[in-house]
């Protein structure tokens, strides 16, 4: 019953990454993880499990962050945002902490989330070939919202976004199915391993955003130069790869309407002398906004109460403006720790595909953090937690 309820947990934690989307509207996701957590609750108060919480800096520096995000939560602008942020982090940790109490959690969190991405990235394809048929389709089984947003970035960028109906979150699910098909590669480098890799890697693309290429680039050189190195057949393998990838996404760049996109819009921003698209101008308003609230910040989820307007496109930036030098910290430290811990587990000959795939998502979420928001959507959230505590 233990493993039963271990693999309950997971399995809707990874439903509600995926498949809340489709209820968007009618159920939120902050009540479907209500939901989620109440039923999960209630099952270990019935078979009396108790979660056996592992006293390591990873999971604690996770709860330090939870404890800055209370903390900040007290002085908030928004205390109605605020705590649904707390809530979130709080429910997700505490079905982690579920999940992890199985014995063999890895193996079928990490094939489900496979399945899962790769639903996403033939979603996004689809979308590529049939436009049109596409988002007759969509429309039956997405939001209104949903479908907006996934029209308003196909008309201004021509990003598809398939069934996430975000460019970040496409690019996200893309990444990971991407870094699954390279652990697949260096096991076994056969046509179909090869397929999930170059298939994602288009996904990448299509999902329009130019930062995709620079977290894949950073994240494939950290890995190489760092974890693979004293392995002579997993390095001569990884070369092999790069090779092949960085030929695929040349010709994908420099040849054909996916990549012209990305460049064209380069050029127009180069042109119109703003190469960060207006990044700089909110960079500096969070900066002036931490500078007036440098402690505990104006409150999670609290900018457009405090502005007006939606900021962000850095999260470093975004944590010092809402959370203060508190958040902030505990931010860094809950980065730092977590990344430390998966590098020693993979110095371990019993790392598994988990493990590696834990140390991609994490380094997702620290360079991307420089163009983006992670770590303020469930969808960010949610992986994160449950590739990082132990």
């Amino acid at each position: 019953m233990v493993a039963s309820l271990s693999n309950l947990a997971g399995y809707l934690l990874l439903f509600t990454l995926f498949c809340s989307v489709f209820f968007t509207g009618s159920i939120n996701t902050y009540q479907l993880l209500a939901g989620i957590s109440i039923l999960t609750l209630t099952l270990m108060m019935v078979c009396r499990k108790k979660i056996l919480y592992k006293k390591l800096n990873v999971n604690r520096s996770i709860v330090i962050f939870i404890g800055a995000i209370f903390i900040t939560f007290l002085t908030s602008v928004n205390r109605g945002e605020s705590i649904k942020y707390l809530l979130i982090w709080l429910t997700v940790f505490f079905e982690v902490l579920v999940v992890k109490s199985g014995s063999k959690y890895k193996k079928k969190i990490y094939n489900a989330f496979f399945f899962f991405c790769m639903i996403e990235c033939f979603s996004i394809t689809f979308q590529y070939m049939f436009p049109e048929k596409s988002i007759s389709f969509f429309s039956i089984i997405l939001s209104n919202q949903t479908i907006t947003n996934m029209m308003d970035a196909y008309s201004l960028h021509n990003a598809c976004t398939g069934l996430a109906g975000s460019q970040p979150f496409a690019m996200f699910y893309a990444y990971c199915l991407f870094s699954m098909g390279i652990l697949r590669c260096l096991k076994k480098f056969n046509v179909i391993n090869i397929f999930v890799v170059v298939f994602s890697c288009v996904n990448l693309l299509l999902s329009g955003k130019r930062s995709a290429i620079v977290i894949t680039v950073i994240a494939l050189l950290y890995v190489g130069l760092f974890i693979f190195q004293k392995n002579r057949e997993v390095s001569r393998k990884w070369k092999i790869i790069l090779i092949v990838l960085i030929t695929v996404g040349g010709y994908l760049l420099l040849n054909t309407s996916i990549g012209s996109s990305l460049l064209e819009k380069n050029r127009t921003l180069i042109d119109n002398g703003d190469i960060s698209n207006g990044r700089f101008f909110l960079f500096e308003e969070m900066f002036k906004i931490f500078v007036s609230r440098p402690i505990t910040g104006i409150g999670p989820l609290s900018t457009f109460s405090y502005y007006n307007d939606y900021l962000g496109h850095n999260v470093y930036l975004q944590v010092l403006c809402e959370m203060g030098v508190i958040g902030f910290i505990a931010l860094l430290y809950m980065l730092i720790s977590g990344l430390k811990y998966r590098i020693n587990v993979l110095k371990r000959k019993n790392a598994t595909d988990f493990d590696f795939l834990a140390l991609f998502i994490q380094l997702f979420i620290i360079i991307y953090g420089f163009f983006g928001n992670p770590i303020f959507s469930y969808v960010f959230i949610i992986p994160y937690i449950l590739f990082s505590a132990d």
